[in-house]
């Protein structure tokens, strides 16, 4: 009750502020309304009132100085808050500062001089006066950073590189360039180191012509660099310039841009009879300035529902669609710009009619756009109108095809405006299909298409089984939330969302001269092994640790075998460039962005986080596949190493009877057409040929795997046979963090480290985390040591460090004992650590 109360006294505030003659009435009213999240149906009119007091159509004087000190005060605070947050600042920018001082140093009447004394108005000057050199610095460091991108990225230009980004960092340019300047400086070292090692290995002679071709071609990233200024950093393609050689290239690029400007056929356009193709088409591209009719012929619709803001006519509605449209999308200098687009779809929601000239208006403004900025917001705009109401009968036809031009060429536009695209018409697809929803974004949600973009998500299991391909992801949308969406398509038992999470498999977007891209996997892989995941990369080693047929979780600390061929080291190395699980609660937009800004695609992986003790005795058709594919992969990879061949052939004999299903395999040639070796560990694949390989699974698989009919066993009993198997090892489940020791315990210290442990720890090493405490390996991956969870007394830090401390829980007397590391997967150590901690906790209890 007493929210409505204070909306109504709102609602009669704002009424009364559109017969008030000062806009600073009409700014606070609109600042209360919009502080208590109230979205009124007046703001239309207000915005209009409000600019027409700040453009002094009103005739008064007085007001016209007041509305100059205001808007200089009003840029002043404006663009300090967007200092202080470290955002974008544009040339407009400054070019609105230097108008507010210039009407605020020359003002019509001297009640200037009158309400501020000279130290004050000097006071006001000179700060106005700051800013805008400050302003200018940021714009002239940012302008040189991005004519560094565009130099070719090689050795020689990585210094020059450094010094931009490091001033331009001073200067405090945003973020989002700061990230691409790194990312190619990255990408040229690791360039010139390579060209190094082959010049290396090539000897004193010349270079041949391959090595000569792919050290001077450009980077991928490169290619995908525009040569100007890009306002907004996002890495738009190449020019269209690309492929002209190709009558088919030019064919193609033609028939996309006919497709996007084919709106301009829609019957009901103003002047569409009166008007030549090529004017019609002039007409219909981007402009700054708003725009003086409706671009269609409106008829007002009597039984469309009225309120006091859509009560004019449907001709000024759409004027003031225009100006909510430019101001949303910073052609215009407005204020509570997340208002604007809410007001334009409640437009859409209560006024039918005015549909297709909002659609019209949005692919006006996106048709050659000079501004990326401005593209990007209108493209946020386009994606929250296609969620929320579809156009008429005859526009959509128009409509998919401007969508679906944006897909298919991909010279043309920048990714990031083609996934823009690609969203909008998987969402308008769904309106077709099953109709208007009626949804309007809150304003927070309005606010996070501006923070980040909205796409389509490919998700998969490790074993590449799709999930959705196109799955749409609003800005909202976090990992713990998809993980949710996706335990409940498995259809699996609430209580098992917890133990899953989220990896992400990144590839780098090759562009070709056809203008088609593909995506190229990061890090190769076998067929089982994912490119990314959550410490589990592939490259197998030596240092074998055995899963034994009894049940004891024992762990060899053998450090290498009669089968291994890899380095010593191998074992911790492979865990360097693995990626940890994402954080619950890290938006995925905040993923797919930073990926698109590093010329990548992104696809998730839902896989099992958590390995909780007494989740073995859990049966679950779904659960067991899930823990079956990531015990697979982990034999494959190398992580949890076999030692016996015995027990290696058992493993892989049902693999393969799993992927045989009810079929079994008769003959070699069979079990070698389904490629014997991508089920076995790389140490293990020199011990025998493919052909001997396969025979000694096909002599496992029908002694052991046949029925009295030489039949298979059914699927899910192979599968819990394997798991069964996989679970006695002792790293089952376990996740692992390489490490490097920061403090070293005193072997003559009576408290040191191998007191607590039992051994001094070495420079490098790996940690395993599972259901059954933490380990501590080797680099040749020699179980070192192994605490329970309720040794740990404490443990946490801040990226890169972590600390651990451990103190026998059997011993009251024993010391406590710092571990102190660093590693890159700091945060997603302390939290498996603090769930593992919490569930044995709770075991014990229970």
């Amino acid at each position: 009750m007493a929210r409505l109360q204070h909306v109504a006294s709102v609602e009669e505030a704002l009424s009364q502020a559109l017969d008030t003659d000062d806009p600073k009435v009409v700014e606070h009213e609109l600042g209360q309304s919009i502080s208590i999240g109230f979205c009124s149906p007046l703001f239309a009119a207000l915005f209009d009132r409000y600019s027409a007091l700040r453009s002094g159509a009103n005739g008064d004087d007085a007001a016209d100085d007041s509305a100059a000190m205001d808007g200089l005060h009003a840029a002043i605070q404006l663009l300090t808050r967007r200092v202080k947050a470290n955002a974008e600042i544009r040339e407009d920018a400054v070019q609105l500062l230097s108008t507010e001082i210039e009407e605020f140093s020359n003002p019509s009447s001297g009640e200037n001089e009158v309400k501020y004394d000279g130290p004050g108005r000097d006071q006001v000057l000179l700060t106005a006066g700051n800013l805008r050199r400050s302003l200018e610095a940021r714009i002239a460091a940012a302008a040189r950073l991005e004519s560094t991108l565009a130099l070719p990225t090689d050795a020689s230009s990585v210094g020059a590189l450094e010094l931009s980004i490091q001033a331009a960092r001073e200067a405090g340019v945003h973020e989002r360039l700061l990230m691409k300047a790194e990312d190619k400086m990255v990408s040229a070292r690791r360039r010139s180191v390579v060209t190094g090692d082959r010049l290396r290995s090539s000897g004193p002679g010349t270079l041949t012509r391959n090595d000569s071709d792919s050290s001077s071609r450009p980077s991928v990233l490169d290619e995908g660099e525009r040569p100007r200024c890009d306002t907004t950093e996002w890495p738009g393609m190449s020019g269209e310039d690309e492929g002209a050689d190709y009558s088919s290239d030019k064919k193609s690029k033609q028939s996309a841009e006919n497709d996007a400007v084919a709106f301009n056929h829609f019957e009901n356009l103003r002047g569409f009879n009166a008007q030549s193709e090529r004017a019609l088409a002039k007409k219909l591209c981007w402009e700054s300035r708003a725009i003086s009719q409706s671009l269609s012929v409106l008829d007002d619709n009597p039984d469309e529902v009225s309120t006091l803001a859509t009560s004019a006519s449907a001709g000024q509605m759409a004027l003031s669609i225009n100006r909510c449209i430019l101001g949303y999308m910073r052609d215009r200098i407005v204020f509570y710009r997340e208002m604007l687009a809410q007001y334009i779809l409640q437009i859409g929601l209560m006024k039918p009619s005015l549909v297709d000239e909002i659609y019209l208006q949005l692919m006006k403004q996106l048709t050659k756009n000079p501004k990326r900025d401005s593209s990007i917001r209108g493209w946020s705009l386009f994606a929250m109108c296609a969620t929320s109401f579809p156009p008429s009968l005859a526009l959509q036809k128009y409509v998919i095809m401007f969508l679906k031009a944006q897909v298919a060429e991909s010279n043309s536009f920048w990714r990031l405006v083609r996934n823009f695209a690609a969203y909008s018409l998987k969402k308008l697809e769904n309106l077709l299909e099953n109709g208007a929803t009626g949804f309007i974004p809150s304003i927070d949600e309005i606010r996070g298409y501006e923070a980040r973009p909205p796409f389509l998500a490919t998700i998969q299991l490790l074993d590449g089984t799709p999930l959705a391909d196109t799955f749409p992801v609003t800005p909202e949308l976090t990992v713990s939330q998809l993980v949710e969406i996706c335990s409940h398509f498995l259809g699996l038992e609430d209580h098992v969302v917890n133990f899953l999470g989220l990896t992400t498999i990144s590839e780098r977007v090759v562009i070709g001269k056809t203008g088609q891209s593909s995506a190229a996997a990061t890090t190769t892989s076998t067929s089982f092994v994912s490119a990314s995941n959550d410490g589990n990369d592939p490259v197998s080693d030596g240092n074998d640790k055995e899963i034994p047929p009894p049940p004891a979780l024992t762990v060899s600390t053998s450090t290498s075998s009669t089968t291994s061929s890899s380095s010593p080291s191998s074992y911790f190395h492979k865990f360097i460039a693995a990626p940890s699980f994402l954080s619950s609660d890290v938006f995925l937009g905040d993923i797919f962005e930073k990926e698109l800004i590093r010329g990548r695609d992104v696809r998730f992986v839902l896989k099992i986080r958590l390995n909780p003790v007494y989740m073995l005795q859990y049966t679950d058709e779904m659960y067991d596949r899930l823990v079956y594919i990531q015990v697979q992969d982990e034999i494959v990879k190398g992580n949890l190493p076999v030692l016996e061949e015995e027990a290696l052939l058992r493993l892989t004999a049902l693999a393969i009877a799993v992927d045989c299903e009810d079929v079994p395999p008769l003959t070699v040639e069979e079990i070698i057409e389904m490629g014997v070796l991508d089920y076995l560990p790389q140490e293990w694949r020199p011990a025998h040929d493919e052909e001997e390989w396969s025979e000694l699974v096909l002599d496992t698989i029908t002694d052991n795997l046949l029925d009295e009919q030489d039949a298979l066993f059914p699927v899910s009993e192979l599968q819990r046979i394997y798991i069964e198997e996989v679970t006695r090892h002792r790293l089952y489940g376990a996740c692992f963090f390489p490490s490097k020791l920061v403090n070293r315990g005193s072997k003559n210290s009576g408290n040191g480290l191998n007191y607590c442990l039992g051994i001094e720890l070495p420079n490098y090493f790996v940690i395993a985390v599972n259901g059954y405490g933490m380990h501590i390996l080797g680099r040749d991956g020699s179980m070192l040591a192994f605490c329970e969870y309720a040794d740990i007394a404490y443990c946490g830090g801040a990226y890169p460090q972590y600390k651990i401390c451990l103190k026998k829980a059997s011993d009251l007397a024993a010391p406590v004992e710092d571990i102190i590391v660093t590693t890159k997967y700091s945060e997603e150590l302390d939290a498996l650590i603090a769930d593992y901690k919490e569930i044995t906790a709770l075991m014990n209890e229970a």
